[in-house]
C-alpha cells in the first residue's frame, strides 16, 4: 500500500485469530496464469520451547497470497485447502491434499492456504505442532516447501519432515501427474497414484501431495533438472542425504545454474 497510511498486505493468522510467526524468506513469482504471488509458511523453530510439542499445539500454515496492492484481510478472502489422508506407499509415508477449484483462483478469493494438520474421516485431528521454517521453492507451476515436526519431548532432539509439492496457483494437490517416482522405476506414471477413499466411502485414484523424510529433519532441497525428471537432494537431521525423483512440471520455472565469465586480457 503506497497511501500515507501503508498497511500489511497480509497478516497471518490461524482459525482461532491467533497471529501465526514468519521466520521463513517469502518466495515471490509468477503463478502458471502470470499472476504475481506471494509464498510463505508460519511457524518457529529457534525459541526455547521449539523443540517440545505442548498438548494443544499451535496450528501452523501454509500460504500462497496474491498481490494485487491491496489488502487482505484475513483467511475468509483465501482458498482452503486441506490435508485429506496420509497412508504408506511402497514403504514410504505420503500424504494427499484437496484439490478445490484446481482449475484456478474465483474472483472472490485473493490466494489459498493449507493448514498443516490432518483431519481424518472420522473429524479426528491429529496436530503434532507441524510447521513450516525453511524458505520454498517456486519451480515448474509448483510451490515447493519443507516442513518441520518435533520429536516431541524437550529432552530428546530430531524429528520428521514433509516434502510438499502442490500447485502453485491454487495449492491443490496436482491432478495431471504425480510429482514423486513413488515406486521407484526412475519415471513418472500411473503406478506413482495412489487410491484416496473420500468420506463418502468413494474411492479416487490420485496424485500425493507430500512424501515424509527418510532422513529426519530437512531443509529446502537442492534441485537438479534432467528434462522431464527432477532429482530434489536434501541433508537431515540423522545425518545422511536423502533424494527423490520427481517429475519436473509445466515449466523451466527459472534458471537452475549459472556460470561465471571472467574478463580476458588487461
Amino acid at each position: 500500500d503506497a497511501s500515507s497510511n501503508p498497511e500489511p498486505m497480509f497478516t497471518a493468522r490461524d482459525s482461532s485469530s491467533k497471529v501465526q510467526s514468519i521466520t521463513e524468506r517469502v518466495q515471490v513469482g509468477h503463478d502458471k496464469q502470470g499472476r504475481v504471488m506471494v509464498y510463505f509458511g508460519t511457524g518457529t523453530y529457534y525459541q526455547v520451547g521449539d523443540n517440545s510439542v505442548p498438548s494443544n499445539p499451535t496450528i501452523e500454515t501454509f500460504y500462497g497470497i496474491l498481490d494485487t496492492g491491496a489488502n487482505v484481510s484475513g483467511r475468509a478472502n483465501l482458498l482452503q485447502q486441506t490435508i485429506l489422508d496420509e497412508q504408506t506407499f511402497n514403504g514410504t509415508p505420503v500424504r494427499i491434499t484437496s484439490d478445490n477449484s484446481s482449475t484456478g483462483l474465483d474472483s472472490t478469493k485473493q490466494g489459498w492456504y493449507l493448514d498443516l494438520y490432518y483431519k481424518d474421516s472420522s473429524g479426528t485431528v491429529t496436530n503434532k505442532g507441524e510447521r513450516s521454517v525453511s524458505d520454498a521453492v517456486l519451480n515448474g507451476g509448483r510451490i515447493i516447501f519443507t516442513t518441520l515436526i518435533p520429536e516431541g519431548s524437550a529432552c530428546e532432539y530430531g524429528g520428521d519432515s514433509w516434502l510438499m509439492e502442490l500447485d502453485a496457483s491454487t495449492g491443490s494437490r496436482l491432478t495431471d501427474e504425480s510429482p514423486f517416482d513413488l515406486d521407484g522405476n526412475n519415471k513418472i506414471d500411473d503406478s506413482d497414484l495412489v487410491t484416496y477413499t473420500d468420506t463418502d466411502g468413494k474411492e479416487h485414484v490420485v496424485a500425493v501431495s507430500g512424501k515424509k523424510s527418510n532422513v529426519g529433519i530437512i531443509k529446502t532441497p537442492g534441485i537438479i533438472s534432467a528434462g522431464e525428471i527432477q532429482y530434489k537432494y536434501y541433508s537431515g537431521s540423522t545425518g545422511k542425504i536423502g533424494a527423490t525423483t520427481e517429475s519436473a512440471g509445466t515449466s523451466s520455472g527459472g534458471r537452475l545454474s549459472w556460470q561465471q565469465l571472467l574478463p580476458t586480457g588487461g
